[in-house]
């Protein structure tokens, strides 16, 4: 499972913060190139919230905001039933709250089930029974939508949209359907009834 990143606050003192942020971007593009693309610095005083990973959910507070990336996490384990598999990913995302909450100013949590190309909301929707374009697929959004919304009532720290994102051009089940001609902007808006949903 991996997690995006967005560090609060830079504003209090941009050039000492803005130094320590950069060191910590270059030391993770160390690691790997990739996850660097997975921090985001936030300098603005006001509130902002955006359904655009790892910004997800910003405050001018200072603190540390994370997003969870986890289409695959939950379909490699739906055949243990849906309400298994989240119990399965809180009990991840607990290990990675009690690595923080303490060393840091303020935790924001954005829990939003979002893809990423093959990493597919549509690919879980459809392991439940709910395929797209077909009767019932805002039904499933909505059961997402409720035990998401129960995870981050049960974990808290919860800022942002903490709900299904369908974005057209980040999902490539949504992508290929596009494609073939069996989705539509009619779509998109009937989607955003229940969920995140448009063209980027």
């Amino acid at each position: 499972m991996v997690f995006y990143v967005s560090l609060h606050g830079i504003y209090v003192n941009p050039l000492e913060l803005s130094v320590k942020a950069s060191k910590l971007i270059h030391h993770v593009a160390d690691i790997d190139p990739v996850y660097a693309t997975r921090i985001a610095t936030a300098y603005h005083k006001v509130t902002l919230e955006t359904p655009y990973f790892p910004d997800s959910t910003s405050s001018g507070k200072e603190g540390v905001g994370i997003a969870f990336f986890y289409p695959k996490y939950i379909v490699s384990k739906i055949e243990k039933g849906l309400d298994n598999a989240f119990k399965d990913l809180e009990s991840e995302i607990l290990n990675v709250i009690n690595l923080l909450v303490n060393r840091v100013p303020r935790l924001i949590i954005d829990y939003s089930l979002s893809p990423w190309m093959n990493e597919s909301v549509v690919e879980l929707l459809s392991l439940m029974g709910f395929e797209l374009d077909s009767p019932g697929f805002n039904y499933g959004v909505r059961m997402l939508n409720d035990r998401i919304s129960r995870m981050a009532e049960k974990l808290g720290y919860a800022g942002g949209f903490n709900e299904v994102m369908l974005p057209y051009a980040e999902d490539s089940l949504l992508i290929d359907a596009g494609r073939k001609g069996f989705l539509c902007a009619r779509n998109l808006l009937l989607y955003s009834s229940t969920c995140v949903a448009g063209p980027i």
